[in-house]
């Protein structure tokens, strides 16, 4: 599945109440009144390694489809800015345009975007599986 990958727009209310470098994701369709409910995952959920754009992309997206969400907002359109695709069958984001890879970078805090914060863990591990078979075999 293709889900849009979001992030506060700058300057926003949203950007100013939720921890820099999370990921938002809208839940379900807009409102009547051009209003979005949208939940994020920041950096510290639960993981023992540091997560990714895309780890925290992937888990934003868990968490849009959980009926408990506890971490729910009713933001303006205009809160929020598209900034790439997640495939979740993959675990990697595509960013289009050189725009949406510097306001990433922006609000993650990093000078430009590095590849490695658009792959999964989960992601990079099935391909280094997918990789080593292809290479070895069974005989791993």
């Amino acid at each position: 599945m293709k889900v849009a990958v979001y992030i506060p727009q700058p300057g926003s209310p949203l950007a100013a109440s939720i921890e820099r470098g999370s990921v938002v994701m809208p839940i379900g369709n807009p409102r009547p009144d051009g209003t979005y409910a949208v939940c994020w995952e920041g950096r510290a959920f639960g993981e023992r390694l540091p997560s990714t754009f895309a780890d925290r992309a992937e888990k934003a997206y868990e968490r849009s489809r959980d009926e408990r969400n506890e971490k729910r907002k009713i933001v303006s359109a205009t809160d929020i800015l598209a900034v790439g695709i997640l495939e979740t069958a993959t675990g990697s984001i595509a960013v289009e345009f050189a725009g949406e890879a510097a306001a990433i970078a922006e609000w993650i805090g990093a000078p430009t975007l590095e590849p490695f914060e658009l792959a999964t863990t989960r992601g990079v591990v099935a391909q280094m599986m997918r990789d080593s078979v292809r290479a070895h075999g069974d005989r791993l």
